[in-house]
């Protein structure tokens, strides 16, 4: 780095310090300025219910990584949307394109947000992982990646 001797005596701006920091973080935001869609999201237009659904990614209404059909689904939602009337206890599922592959929350608390009632959705981290890694039950074989060889899919 090349500066004049006053700069480096009384301060100069760096770029990497002074970036801005985001303040909001999401399974589908903040990702580095890389695209995963495009999505086709379900406007709830006959059926309310289905608002914000994933109809399609990357123009598939299947993945085709996993061994299986049911883990190649393409569940829940990007989260984006939710359709009116979840309540407390409601499971739902929210698709992740960064693993392709979705995972089950539920609404476990009634929050605020400037004013704004909302529902705050949890899982257990601990059994997400265990749905996606282990093998040792054969729902859960069906997540293993058929590009992969078996043996990376166990609990190590």
């Amino acid at each position: 780095m090349k500066s004049k001797a006053s700069k480096f005596m009384w301060g100069f701006e760096i770029d990497v310090v002074f970036k801005k920091v985001e303040s909001s973080y999401g399974l589908l935001t903040n990702l580095n300025d890389t695209f995963d869609g495009p999505f086709t999201i379900n406007t709830g237009e006959g059926d309310i219910t289905k608002l914000g659904e994933l109809e399609a990614f990357k123009g598939m209404t299947l993945n085709d990584i996993w061994d299986t059909d049911y883990a190649n689904m393409l569940n829940g939602t990007t989260n984006v949307v939710t359709p009116p009337g979840l309540k407390l206890g409601d499971k739902r599922y929210i698709f992740f394109a960064g693993l392709c592959r979705s995972f089950s929350v539920t609404a476990t608390e009634a929050v605020f947000s400037e004013d704004v009632p909302q529902l705050k959705v949890s899982t257990i981290l601990s059994l997400a992982r265990f749905d996606i890694i282990t093998d040792s039950l054969p729902q859960r074989r069906m997540v293993c990646c058929a590009l992969e060889p078996a043996d990376i899919c166990r609990m190590r």
